[in-house]
Formats: C-alpha cells, sequence, structure tokens
C-alpha cells in the first residue's frame, strides 16, 4: 500500500476539480494521494497534521471501506442481491478481501442483504411473472450463491400450483403451434416447459391437457 511509503506534514488539501467531493492531499509539498472529503472530514485533517506511515495507512483502508460502501450500495439501487454476487461484484472491482469481507459484513448487519430475503423474492417473481418451474427457479439460486438449503427451503415455503404454473406458461406457447400436429405439438412444447424448469410429470400432464382443449375448441369450430 503506497501509504507504506509516505510520511510528513500536511501541507495542503486541495478540492479536486473534476470531482469536488474528493481531495488531493500534499505531504510536505508534494501530492499523496486522493482522498474522499468526507474521510478527511472525519479523521479530523487539517493543514500542519504529520501523518506517520501508520495513519496513512488507516486513512487508505478507511478510504477503501466507504468507496467499497457506496459502490456497494449503487449495486443494489438496480435490484436485491445475494451475499455472493455482492462478493464477486467488489472483487471485480478489484478491493482488497479485507474491504470485502467488512463491507459485506456490515451490508448484511444493515439487513441490506439477507440471503433468505432475497431468494423468497426472487422465487415469487420468478413464479409470478417469469413461468419458470421450481427446478430452473433453484438453479438460478444456486448460480447466485444462494445455499442450496436456503433455495430448497424458500421454494418449498413458497407453495403454488406448479400445475397450474406450468399451463399458465404452456398456454402462452401454444398460441404459436396452433398448426401443429401431435408429434410437434408435444416435443416443442414439452421442451419448452421442461427447459423452464417444471418437473417430467407436470411437464407431460399439462401438454396432454392443452392437446386435449385444443382439439376440443377445433371441433367446436367445426360443429359451428
Amino acid at each position: 500500500m503506497a501509504g507504506e511509503r509516505l510520511s510528513g506534514a500536511i501541507t495542503a488539501l486541495d478540492v479536486q476539480a473534476r470531482d469536488q467531493s474528493r481531495v488531493n492531499l500534499y505531504l510536505d509539498g508534494r501530492f499523496a494521494f486522493g482522498i474522499s472529503a468526507k474521510t478527511a472530514a472525519d479523521a479530523g485533517l487539517k493543514k500542519g497534521d504529520h501523518l506517520t506511515p501508520d495513519r496513512i495507512v488507516g486513512l487508505l483502508k478507511v478510504e477503501a471501506h466507504e468507496q467499497a460502501m457506496m459502490q456497494a450500495f449503487n449495486y443494489l439501487s438496480y435490484r436485491g442481491r445475494s451475499v455472493k454476487e455482492m462478493e464477486r461484484y467488489l472483487r471485480r472491482k478489484a478491493h482488497a478481501p479485507e474491504t470485502i469481507s467488512s463491507v459485506v459484513q456490515r451490508m448484511v448487519d444493515l439487513h441490506y442483504l439477507d440471503d433468505d430475503h432475497f431468494a423468497a423474492l426472487w422465487v415469487e417473481n420468478r413464479q409470478r411473472f417469469g413461468g419458470r418451474g421450481p427446478h430452473l427457479v433453484r438453479s438460478e439460486l444456486l448460480q447466485k450463491g444462494v445455499a442450496r438449503e436456503t433455495a430448497d427451503a424458500v421454494i418449498a415455503g413458497a407453495g403454488g400450483d406448479e400445475t397450474a404454473q406450468a399451463l399458465d406458461a404452456a398456454r402462452k406457447k401454444a398460441v404459436s403451434l396452433r398448426t401443429a400436429d401431435y408429434g410437434e405439438f408435444t416435443r416443442k412444447l414439452g421442451g419448452y416447459l421442461s427447459r423452464r424448469g417444471f418437473s417430467s410429470d407436470v411437464v407431460w400432464d399439462a401438454v396432454k391437457r392443452l392437446w386435449r382443449e385444443r382439439n376440443s375448441e377445433s371441433n367446436a369450430d367445426e360443429d359451428e
């Protein structure tokens, strides 16, 4: 860390031209490093203060933590995140492991990160709007770093009628299969539902039911 090689008296704290929330700190007349104005204010920095290498290291650690916290909040502004998603994001931002651990724990303590709550919202959203079955939803949660036990418990607790969910998803797809024969209808619709994460029994039941419905509608049209 750069702070290990620096020490001296603060000779200037100049607001940066491109970002007025940050200041450039000068030691003994020479530029040393930039930090946020908040970090400088919280530390009570002023001209004439002598900074030892240890104190500079401490300041830069605080600065890294504050920067990571701001990035974490920004990442959460788009949608909820799992703990693992946040850890991966902060690693991509090149933060030190101890900074990532500290920030993630702080976000957990503040209840901004909660895998149980995240998983529950994810399941509800997928069931209501995504037309996805439990197998695919479980896979999505695992990819996002949610523990299998948590994913299983949330999916089981969410309940819902898997057959009804599959039928709802299938009816939307079946519109494009109006002219398909039985083989094409079952192959394409069954494959679609399987890829959406529904169990084989539920898939087959939904396909048979919709095929019967389509034939009933066709026969009714012919009778007219």
